[in-house]
């Protein structure tokens, strides 16, 4: 009862602050727009600021809202090749794919990533959480003969740049299990599940949303009757902010 407790209490304690962090963001959001005027460049950034704090707490009908907003006005203002550009539509594209819209998020990123590679560079965070969003897209929408190819380039390249215990990494080999998973290939699936279960609590704070991901997978199944037929992007990081 106590260990529930507490558990309630962290909740709560945890839902307080991002309603906090929405309130604040909101209030900076008009300060800036007031004060410097809606095209200003903290202006801009008061809207991508709380259209994070709207998706950290769920909300994620006004979070796209916003970040629909954002990209816009960042290609209106800043210009199609400026860098804040094209991250915000990299940012659009995961909030698509985290309210579960994925044939946008995909629709997004096979028009948009060519010139996300060209102004950010290939190998830059973004980009690398941009093509991962790509492949879980098309495994939410069954397309594994797509998915598949991209996991496995994603985690040869979290693993190149980042180290094996990035989060990253782990990410991208969660989902390239969980992607050979459906695809009956178990044999290549459970030793990537089972390096996570061995790295990931090393690597990753306790209270982190990742962890819990990962410790679906446990045996003897590994999280597949309860997993499959899921939204594999229940989370999601921000590529930009992660």
């Amino acid at each position: 009862m106590i260990a529930v407790r507490r558990y309630g209490q962290a909740g709560g304690r945890a839902a307080r602050a991002k309603l906090r962090a929405i309130r604040l963001a909101e209030h900076n959001l008009a300060d800036w727009r007031r004060a410097l005027g809606p095209d200003h460049p903290d202006a801009l950034a008061g809207r991508a600021a709380l259209a994070r704090a709207y998706r950290e707490a769920g909300r994620l009908t006004e979070a796209l809202a916003h970040y629909d907003c954002y990209a816009a006005d960042t290609r209106r203002v800043l210009g199609p090749d400026h860098r804040d550009t094209q991250a915000a539509g990299i940012e659009l594209a995961v909030a698509y794919l985290v309210a579960a819209r994925e044939k946008d998020a995909v629709v997004l990123i096979e028009e948009q990533l060519p010139e996300w590679e060209r102004v950010l560079g290939a190998d830059s965070r973004p980009v690398l959480g941009a093509r991962m969003a790509l492949a879980v897209g098309y495994r939410s929408m069954g397309q594994l003969a797509e998915a598949i190819p991209l996991f496995e380039q994603s985690l040869e390249d979290w693993l190149r740049l980042g180290g094996a215990d990035r989060q990253g990494a782990l990410l991208a080999r969660n989902n390239l299990g969980a992607a050979y998973r459906d695809a009956g290939r178990l044999a290549e699936a459970i030793p990537l599940f089972e390096r996570n279960l061995a790295d990931a609590p090393q690597a990753l704070a306790d209270d982190h949303p990742l962890l819990a991901v990962i410790r679906l997978k446990t045996p003897p199944d590994y999280g597949a009757a309860a997993e499959r037929g899921s939204k594999p992007a229940s989370w999601f990081p921000n590529p930009l902010t992660a």
